[in-house]
């Protein structure tokens, strides 16, 4: 395992003395095309970034919005993205069948 490190995030925060180590994820950032690196805690556990005495995952007491994950977000991009070329396809078809076809596709 390489060296633990002192967590930034959660030492902000007002929690100081937080170790992590990094572990190579199989889940690749769409941008650059290079892994992701998780946070892990000592023990080997998903590291969660603690803020005002509670996880940031899931619902922040201070708006009660749900946090969501970039992966998640990524994905829903995707899918907005491909609903957008469908209509747009739609829009410039010239044939029926291509209007049916672009139909087809943001139904998806």
């Amino acid at each position: 395992m390489s060296k633990q490190e002192e967590c930034n995030k959660c030492k902000t925060a007002g929690f100081p003395g937080q170790l992590i180590n990094f572990r190579k994820s199989t889940r690749i950032n769409p941008a650059t095309n290079k892994p992701f690196w998780d946070l892990i805690n000592p023990d080997g556990s998903d590291h969660e970034h603690k803020q005002n005495g509670v996880e940031t995952m899931g619902k922040t007491p201070q708006n009660d919005q749900l946090v969501i994950d970039a992966t998640r977000l990524v994905r829903t991009i995707e899918t907005l993205t491909e609903s957008v070329n469908a209509l747009v396809f739609a829009v410039c078809a010239d044939t029926e069948l291509q209007r049916v076809q672009a139909r087809a596709m943001v139904s998806k």
